[in-house]
């Protein structure tokens, strides 16, 4: 996403809550759903154009300066309490 790529994975583990509605989401279990998403992407403009925005946006949400300082505030808040 951070390349301006659109993106396809899997809805295991904690990805669809880091992509949220900007990637293509496939049960990684079915090989074929993952080449049927490739194929969409491939062939829908429109498609491509919405996911690469989308993620622009969703990139936004994630930094390390931005973990780092809730960390920190974290650590702060737990040595007080």
């Amino acid at each position: 996403m951070s390349f301006d790529c659109p993106v396809i994975t899997s809805f295991t583990s904690s990805l669809p809550e880091v992509g949220g509605g900007a990637c293509l989401y496939f049960n990684p279990k079915n090989p074929k759903e993952l080449t049927e998403k490739m194929i969409e992407l491939s062939e829908n403009r429109k498609l491509r154009s919405d996911l690469i925005k989308k993620g622009r946006g969703r990139t936004g949400l994630f930094s390390w300066k931005k973990c780092a300082e809730e960390t920190l505030n974290l650590l702060k808040n737990y040595g007080t309490s």
